[in-house]
């Protein structure tokens, strides 16, 4: 495999410096010999080669085929024997957050306990600067002996100097010391947009969820360049888990300005589906914005993109029983919000895609869809049948399921739901039968970004571990060549004249065998034929590279 990884070195500057030209001969640029491509077509049988020109697959035979297509400066690459599959897609990714978390030497994940964070927070708060803010992300009582959610004494205890905020691992509450609540007053004044009621009640105890999240944001936004590196690395940060397509999480004009900008420095390395806010969409038709993204390679305005569930999406919040868990309740199906977002749909003549968890929300977000007059409407989530009309509602929607959240779910639904409940839980076979057109959601950061690994739990319904034996309520597998084809998208295939979007793979994504699609990594992503991300770059010894 050393000799793949020097070919890969080589032909890096020269697929980076032609991609953003046309071609000026009609000789591929590059061709791919030697592997076991998947072009996904009419049957599943691979084929060896291929050939990109500029941002599109050219041609697609054997090795003798595709070699005669080359010119004088084509550039080979062997592949030996690894596996090609067209571009991956990610229904729902937070590409700000996930550079951020990412990157961030204070992420508390790990923490298995109350006295972990705490530690961990102890070192933070020697580490940064002597002043201001001590900001984490990651943790999730979840994890911790005791299920509970934490208050703010226990961040006290750490330092009460400097404020404290902890984001949940979910992104959709945070965690204060006191004086992080005395530095945000307006916290105390937050109100339930529906019924106009205080929704400090946990508040003052250091949890923040809600509507009151957005007082907090002011602490949490970075500046104009902050945000750019952090998109940036998101974006890079999916490339190199061979994500070729991200759906974003809904964003602001100023985001979608920004992604424009990292495209126009070629710092972008892959296709973003813009969801954007209802106020956003708003004002988009006819906009200069408007404009600029018709005119850009790699960024679409896809959607008006709404969150439904509230901050417990990871045990499914908002269900229509009163939900008994150790988390904050709420109001996570905002009508008003709801309403706002139908309207902006129709009036930008862009779908509605809803991010919805349990039946409350799930029902909400079905509501709210049939409510627009736009195709193409979507849900992110969908781990709750509703309980009449069961996945019938979901015929000809297009649904991105919650595959990596499931292997979390399984430890406690049945206690939480009981058996009757969860038959209708994460029923993906049951939503394929109504019609459903499925893709993955893997809402990172809140849950790694592993594509085949997620497939690999939706193929067996089982965690890493294989917990439980058989699966988890096995009938609602779903075939490996459908999970396949959502895993990569529409169109679902490598043919001549289609986008040169694609990923080698270190292990064959059409095996059966989950431990092998859990190792798997992803060794080339190329996008609009270009390299996007190249495991041959990290940690490359340096006499490699002279």
């Amino acid at each position: 495999m050393r000799s793949f990884w020097v070919l890969i070195i080589l032909v890096l500057g020269m697929l980076a410096s032609v991609a953003c030209t046309q071609p000026v001969s009609n000789y591929p640029e590059l061709v791919l010999t030697g592997g076991v491509i998947y072009p996904l077509g009419d049957s599943n049988a691979p084929v060896p080669a291929l050939a990109i020109r500029g941002d599109r697959v050219t041609a697609l035979g054997n090795n003798a085929e595709i070699l005669e297509l080359a010119g004088p400066y084509t550039q080979q690459m062997d592949l030996e024997g690894s596996s090609v599959l067209a571009g991956t897609y990610d229904a729902w990714i937070d590409l700000e957050a996930l550079g951020r978390w990412s990157s961030t030497s204070f992420d508390v994940r790990l923490a298995s306990s109350i006295e972990e964070v705490q530690a961990m927070v102890r070192n933070a708060s020697g580490t940064n600067t002597a002043s201001g803010w001590i900001i984490g992300w990651g943790w999730d009582e979840n994890d911790w002996p005791t299920p509970m959610l934490p208050d703010h004494s226990a961040l006290d205890a750490v330092t009460t100097e400097r404020p404290i905020l902890l984001l949940h691992r979910n992104r959709q509450s945070a965690w204060l010391n006191s004086l992080g609540i005395a530095s945000l007053p307006s916290i105390m004044n937050a109100v339930d947009p529906d019924t106009m009621t205080s929704v400090a009640i946990n508040q003052t105890n250091g949890i923040v969820t809600g509507p009151s999240l957005d007082t907090i944001v002011n602490v949490l936004t970075g500046d104009a360049r902050e945000r750019a590196i952090w998109l940036g690395e998101g974006a890079r940060h999916a490339a190199s888990r061979g994500i070729t397509r991200a759906g974003t999480t809904p964003v602001d004009a100023e985001t979608i300005e920004t992604l424009l900008e990292l495209e126009y420095h070629g710092l972008l390395p892959l296709r973003v589906d813009i969801r954007q806010t209802p106020r956003a969409a708003l004002a988009y038709r006819g906009s200069n914005l408007e404009r600029q993204v018709q005119e850009s390679v790699l960024i679409s305005v896809t959607a008006v993109g709404l969150r439904l569930d509230g901050p417990l999406a990871s045990k499914l919040a908002a269900l229509t029983a009163p939900y008994e868990g150790h988390t904050t309740t709420g109001n996570p199906t905002n009508t008003e919000a709801v309403s706002v977002a139908a309207a902006a749909s129709n009036k930008a003549g862009l779908p509605l895609h809803v991010h919805a968890s349990g039946d409350r929300a799930m029902n909400t977000a079905l509501d709210a869809i049939a409510e627009s007059d736009v195709a193409g409407g979507m849900i992110i989530g969908f781990d709750l049948l509703p309980e009449e009309e069961g996945a019938a509602r979901a015929a000809g929607l297009n649904v991105a399921i919650a595959a990596a959240r499931f292997s979390n779910d399984i430890y406690h639904l049945d206690e939480l739901l009981g058996i009757e409940r969860t038959a209708r839980a994460h029923a993906w076979s049951d939503l394929v039968a109504a019609g459903a057109l499925l893709s993955f959601a893997s809402d990172a950061p809140t849950y790694e970004l592993r594509p085949l690994a997620t497939m690999a739990t939706a193929l067996t319904r089982q965690d890493v571990s294989g917990y439980p034996a058989g699966g988890w309520n096995a009938s609602q597998i779903v075939p490996h060549t459908r999970l396949i084809r959502a895993l990569i998208g529409s169109p679902a295939k490598l043919v001549s004249g289609s986008s040169a979007d694609l990923v080698v793979w270190s292990e064959d994504p059409m095996t059966d065998d989950p431990v092998a699609l859990r190792r798997a990594e992803a060794m080339l992503t190329i996008v609009a034929g270009r390299v996007a991300y190249s495991r041959a770059l990290v940690g490359t010894p340096t006499s490699l590279m002279h």
